[in-house]
């Protein structure tokens, strides 16, 4: 996998999920709001560990298409696979 640096503080996806985010961003002339993207396994066991505790719905560590770059979820919309 290759991480590539989404910008405007957005954090990083896989390459190719990365480019399907751009094209994205082309088709609606402006940059997607992402509320969350690539998460390595420590920062997905704590989304997870929220999630137990009441917060927004995590997979369990290891589980998630977030971990390898391949997800991001957006304000007001569902989670997507880039993918």
């Amino acid at each position: 996998m290759q991480a590539t640096d989404l910008g405007h503080g957005r954090g990083w996806l896989d390459a190719l999920a990365a480019a399907s985010l751009a094209r994205m961003d082309a088709a609606r002339g402006d940059w997607l709001r992402t509320t969350s993207t690539g998460r390595t396994r420590a920062e997905q066991a704590e989304a997870y560990r929220k999630y137990l505790n009441g917060g927004s719905y995590a997979a369990k560590p290891g589980q998630s298409p977030h971990e390898p770059g391949l997800a991001a979820d957006f304000h007001n919309t569902a989670w997507v696979w880039l993918l």
